[in-house]
C-alpha cells in the first residue's frame, strides 16, 4: 500500500494552476472532494488548501467549511482503498502557483467594462425594465411591494457630517414603524428629510432594537430578505449596467442622491448565519467589479427613496426609486453566478462595440503610421508591418550557429533603445554573455576580446561614451537552465504588473522544460509549450519572439505545431557574409525577404534594402475622417 494518497493528475492542475477571484470558492471544492475521497484527512486538506488559498480573502472558516462539507458528502475513501488518513500535506507536492506573481488585477470599471462587453445603461432605461410602475420621487410603492404589514422598518435621519470630505455617516437609533404606519406617517407629515438625505434599513427590524437609545443591530433584524450592493467606484452608466445585466435576483435599485445606486438583492436566509454566509459569497464574486464589501450585515442602511439631500448631492441630490420587481426570486444557485461572473457576457449588439473600438484603432493608426508596434529595427519589414505586434508568437528559425540568437539580440537592442521593455529568457546564453553581446553592438568593441581581456585604450574609451545609454536599456534577462512555460509565465506576469514589458523573447522553444505531460512523445511535449507559449502572448497582450531550431532538411525541429501556430515565422539563413531574413508565414503581413548585412565582430545586423519576393503594394493610408455610430 502507497504511504501516500493517491492525487488524480487533473486535481494537481487544480493544485497548481492560478485562480482568478471569483473563481476560487469553486476551486476549492474541485480540490478538496478528490482529496478526501483518495484518503487524506481533513487537517491535511485544509493544510493544502491554505497553501493553494494564500490570500486574506479565503478566511480559515471558509476552508474548513469546504472541507466540512466534502468529508461528509464522501466520509468513505474511494479509489484507495480503506487506508488510514494521513495527516499533514503532502511533502512532494510542488509549491502551488498561487504563491508565485499572479496577473495583475484590473481596475473595477475595467473590469465591468470588460465583462459587460461594451453595455452601458442610464437610469431611463433602467427604469424601463421595472416590473412595477413608480412615482419616482415617493417611498409608497417600496414599502407596498416588497414588504408586508407585520414588518416594521426603520427609517435614520440624523448623521455627522465630515466636512473635509463633504460625507455624511448616519447617527442614532431613527425610527422604527410597521410599514402601515409609515405610509400613514408619509401622507400626514411627509418624507423624512434632513441635509444629508435619509436612510433606511432594507430588512425589517424589531420595533425595540438592542443597540443604544433602541437602534436596531443585526441580532433585530427579523427577516434577512435583502442583502445592499452598492458601489463608489463604478460610473452610473456601468452600475445600471450591471444591475440590469447581472443573474442577481434584484428587487430594487435605489439612486443615493449621490454617486452610487443601491441594489437590494433577493437572499431570503433563514437566519443570520445563512445570511452571513450568502453575504460573504456574493460579495466575494462581486469584488473584481468594485461593489463596496462591507455591505455584509443584514442591518446595514441604504437609502430612503423621496428624500434629498444637498450634502455629497450629484444632480440636484434626489434619492429616488430606479428600479422594482417585487417578484424577483431569491438566489439559490451560487454556482451559476459564479460562472457568470466569470466569463463575458453574451453582448446583444456585437458588432458596434467591435466597431467602435475598430474605429478607435484606426484613428491611432492614422495619428501614429505604423508606430503602434514594437520595432525590429528592419527597416522594410516595420514599414509594412507596423512592428510587432501584441498577442503575436513570432517564431525565428534556423540551422544551429545559424544566426538566430544574433537576430534576436540586434531586435532587442533596437526595441529597448526605442523605450520598448523586454524580458529575455535565455537557456543558451547565460546573462553575461548576452550583456558583453550587447555592449559590443553598442560600443562597436571586437566580441572577442571579452573573451580574451585583450582590451584597448580605444576599447575603453568607446565603452565609456556608451555606458549612460545602455546602463538604462529596459532588458530584464533571466538566464535559468531549466524554465517551464508556467515559469515563464509567472515571471512575465509579474514583470508586466512591475514594469512596462512589451516585447517577450525565449531564446529558444527546444530548451524550455516540458511538464509530466507526454514524458515519451517529445513532439507532443514541443507541441504543448508551443501552444503555452502561444496562449501567453495573447494573455500578456504582447508579441512573443521564440527561437526555434531547424532540423537538416530546413524544416522546424521536433514538431510542426510550432509553425502552425505561429502568427509569423521568419527563416535566417547566411548570404554572402550577410543574414538574409525570409517571412515565410505572416498573418496580415505580407511574405518577403529582407537582408541584413553582418558585422560577426560586433555581433551587429544593418538592413539591406533588397527586392523583396513579394513586393507589397503602396500601404500609406489615405487620409479619412471616420465617424461613429
Amino acid at each position: 500500500m502507497n504511504d501516500a494518497p493517491y492525487i488524480p493528475a487533473k486535481t494537481v492542475e487544480e493544485m497548481q494552476a492560478a485562480h482568478p477571484p471569483g473563481t476560487r470558492h469553486a476551486a476549492m471544492f474541485k480540490i478538496a472532494m478528490p482529496l478526501v475521497g483518495n484518503g487524506m484527512s481533513a487537517e491535511a486538506v485544509r493544510a493544502q488548501l491554505r497553501a493553494t488559498f494564500p490570500d486574506a480573502d479565503k478566511s480559515d472558516k471558509e476552508i474548513a467549511d469546504v472541507v466540512e462539507w466534502c468529508m461528509q458528502k464522501n466520509p468513505t475513501p474511494s479509489g484507495y482503498g480503506p487506508q488510514t488518513r494521513p495527516a499533514g500535506p503532502l511533502p512532494t507536492r510542488p509549491a502551488p502557483v498561487a504563491a508565485a506573481p499572479v496577473k495583475p488585477k484590473l481596475k473595477p470599471a475595467e473590469h465591468a467594462a470588460w465583462w459587460l462587453a461594451g453595455m452601458t445603461m442610464d437610469e431611463a432605461t433602467l427604469s424601463d425594465r421595472s416590473a412595477v410602475k413608480f412615482e419616482a420621487m415617493r417611498p409608497d410603492a417600496l414599502f407596498m411591494a416588497l414588504y408586508g404589514p407585520t414588518d416594521a422598518l426603520s427609517i435614520v435621519t440624523a448623521y455627522i457630517h465630515d466636512e473635509k470630505a463633504n460625507k455624511a455617516r448616519p447617527m442614532g437609533a431613527g425610527k422604527t414603524l410597521l410599514r402601515d404606519e409609515w405610509i400613514s406617517y408619509f401622507a400626514e407629515k411627509g418624507i423624512p428629510q434632513s441635509p444629508a438625505g435619509a436612510w433606511m434599513r432594507p430588512n425589517p427590524v424589531a420595533k425595540e432594537g438592542t443597540g443604544k437609545d433602541g437602534a436596531p443591530k443585526d441580532a433585530d433584524v427579523t427577516a434577512f430578505r435583502f442583502l445592499l450592493v452598492e458601489s463608489d467606484s463604478l460610473p452610473l452608466d456601468l452600475q445600471f449596467a450591471l444591475y440590469a445585466s447581472m443573474p442577481l435576483p434584484i428587487s430594487a435599485v435605489i439612486l443615493s442622491g449621490g454617486a452610487s445606486a443601491h441594489a437590494w438583492v433577493r437572499v431570503d436566509c433563514a437566519d443570520e448565519g445563512e445570511y452571513e454566509l450568502a453575504a460573504k459569497r456574493i460579495m466575494d464574486m462581486l469584488a473584481p467589479f468594485g461593489i463596496d464589501p462591507a455591505n455584509k450585515n443584514p442591518s446595514r442602511l441604504s437609502r430612503l427613496p423621496g428624500a434629498t439631500r444637498t450634502i455629497g448631492a450629484v444632480d440636484g441630490g434626489a434619492q429616488r426609486i430606479v428600479y422594482l420587481n417585487p417578484n424577483a426570486a431569491p438566489i439559490r444557485d451560487f454556482s451559476a453566478l459564479e460562472h457568470a461572473l466569470s466569463v463575458q457576457r453574451i453582448s446583444q449588439n456585437p458588432f458596434k462595440a467591435l466597431f467602435n473600438r475598430a474605429i478607435t484603432r484606426y484613428d491611432d493608426l492614422a495619428a501614429n503610421k505604423g508606430k503602434l508596434g514594437v520595432p525590429t529595427g528592419i527597416t522594410g519589414f516595420d514599414e509594412i508591418s507596423g512592428g510587432l505586434k501584441g498577442k503575436q508568437l513570432i517564431v525565428i528559425a534556423a540551422e544551429t550557429n545559424g544566426g538566430k540568437s544574433t537576430f534576436a539580440l540586434n531586435i532587442i537592442n533596437h526595441a529597448a533603445k526605442n523605450g520598448h521593455g523586454v524580458a529575455l529568457f535565455t537557456m543558451e546564453m547565460d546573462r553575461d554573455e548576452v550583456f558583453d553581446n550587447l555592449l559590443s553592438m553598442n560600443a562597436r568593441v571586437n566580441r572577442n576580446v571579452f573573451n580574451t581581456g585583450n582590451f584597448t585604450e580605444g576599447d575603453f574609451r568607446s565603452i565609456a561614451n556608451v555606458s549612460g545609454p545602455v546602463s538604462k536599456l529596459p532588458i530584464w534577462i533571466e538566464d535559468d537552465a531549466v524554465l517551464t512555460v508556467a515559469q515563464i509565465r509567472a515571471r512575465c506576469l509579474q514583470l508586466v504588473a512591475a514594469q512596462d514589458i512589451k516585447l517577450v523573447v525565449i531564446d529558444y522553444i527546444q530548451f524550455v522544460t516540458a511538464d509530466s505531460a507526454f514524458r515519451d512523445n517529445r513532439e507532443q511535449q514541443i507541441a504543448n509549450i508551443s501552444r503555452g507559449i502561444r496562449s501567453l502572448a495573447k494573455e500578456l497582450n504582447v508579441p512573443i519572439i521564440a527561437l526555434s531550431q531547424l532540423n537538416d532538411d530546413g524544416k522546424i525541429r521536433e514538431s510542426r505545431v510550432i509553425a502552425h501556430d505561429a502568427h509569423v515565422v521568419i527563416l535566417i539563413e547566411p548570404k554572402d557574409g550577410a543574414l538574409l531574413a525570409k517571412v515565410v508565414k505572416g498573418r496580415s503581413i505580407p511574405k518577403g525577404q529582407y537582408l541584413m548585412r553582418f558585422e560577426p565582430q560586433f555581433c551587429k545586423l544593418t538592413y539591406q534594402e533588397t527586392p523583396s519576393e513579394a513586393t507589397p503594394p503602396d500601404y500609406a493610408p489615405k487620409k479619412k475622417q471616420w465617424q461613429r455610430d
